[in-house]
Formats: structure tokens, sequence, C-alpha cells
């Protein structure tokens, strides 16, 4: 696929394997990534065929990770036909990507032909928190490549700031950012919930309306 939202990745030449230095392919087939050795300190992800390298998560991002897992866990307890996983690779042949979002909440009905490796299936909610070196690729590439299969939600959390951004409805590739009201809270339509993320002397709270 092409990206809407133009995206130079500082990506590392070469990275060390077993047999020594490698090239990092500057365009690769999700299945070319899936066999290639990548070192395993490393997080790496496949963008619209191309490698990119994750940046490592601080303390506040994993922080408000956890809270957010915890209150997705809550929810799919109560709706039993959901599910929601945390850090797991997520297989986009259509958009020649492999995907590891912070958390994306599936329908339970769409795993049952799942066997084993990154998860191939059309997530409900994609969920990604956001770094600082991180931030241009959550707010471009993999926001179009997610408008562009069709993932109904997507949200984008600061965990400095505490905004919410949420992006649902796609359509012909393109999303709509749901409006927040004066008082920061966005309704997520799959929680049929406003929410907005607290941020307090570097801890995070979420509240819901």
């Amino acid at each position: 696929m092409s990206l809407t939202t133009p995206y130079a990745p500082l990506t590392p030449e070469k990275i060390k394997t077993s047999k020594g230095k490698r090239a990092v392919p500057k365009s690769m087939k999700p299945g070319e990534f899936l066999k290639f050795e990548w070192p395993d300190e490393q997080h790496w992800e496949l963008v619209a065929a191309t490698p990119v390298l994750r940046p490592s998560a601080d303390f506040r991002h994993q922080s408000l990770t956890g809270r957010l897992l915890c209150e997705w866990i809550k929810w799919c307890d109560i709706n039993q036909d959901y599910g929601v996983v945390a850090g797991m690779g997520l297989l986009l042949e259509k958009a020649e990507s492999i995907l590891c979002p912070d958390l994306l909440v599936y329908a339970k009905s769409d795993l049952k032909a799942q066997k084993s490796g990154p998860l191939n299936l059309l997530p409900k909610v994609v969920i990604e928190v956001l770094s600082r070196e991180s931030a241009t690729l959550d707010h471009g590439p993999k926001r179009d490549i997610y408008a562009f299969i069709g993932v109904p939600e997507y949200w984008i959390v600061d965990p400095v700031s505490g905004g919410l951004t949420i992006y649902a409805n796609p359509k012909e590739g393109e999303y709509t950012q749901l409006p927040a009201d004066v008082s920061g809270f966005v309704r997520s339509p799959l929680l049929v919930r406003r929410l907005r993320i607290l941020i307090d002397s570097g801890d995070s709270r979420i509240l819901f309306q």
C-alpha cells in the first residue's frame, strides 16, 4: 500500500545476528519479515513493507498501558464476546504490515482460526500509547494503515499530557477524528462511554462519564 502520510523512519542500516552483522532490507514482504533474524533485544515492525525499529517504552508509557489494559479487561469480563491483548504482533497482509500495537481488542469469534504467530484478524479497537520517538509513526503511517484495512476504532494516547485521540468510521482509507467536549472527554463507539486521561504528578488515571 502507499501511505497517505509521508514517513522516513530512522532505521539502522545493519543489525547483529548469529552470523554477524547483516544489512536491514529497505523493503520486505510479511513472510520475509517473519523469517528474518531480528535481534532478541530489539522490537521491529513492518510498516507498509518497510522495517521499522520500535523505541523502548519508558515508565509512563508502561504505566498508562497497564491502566488501560485493566479497564479493557473489566469491560471484556462483562462483554464476553470480546478479548484484549497487549503487545502482540498483528499480521496485516493487505497493508504489507506486521504491527505490534500496545493494546488491541478483538472479537473472540475471529480468533477461532488462529493457530500460531502474529494475530491474523481485524481488531475492533487498536490502542497506541505514544512515546517521543513514535509520535510521527502513530499519528501518520499507522493511522493510515488501520484506516486502510478498516479497523473501526483507533486510539492514540499521550502519557505525558493525557491527550486522547480517537479515530473512527474508516471510509475509503480515511478516519474521522471524534470530537472531545470542553472537559476533554471523548466518546468511544465500542465502549459506548465518554472518557479522558488524567495525568497527576506523573501518574495516570482514566475517568469515565
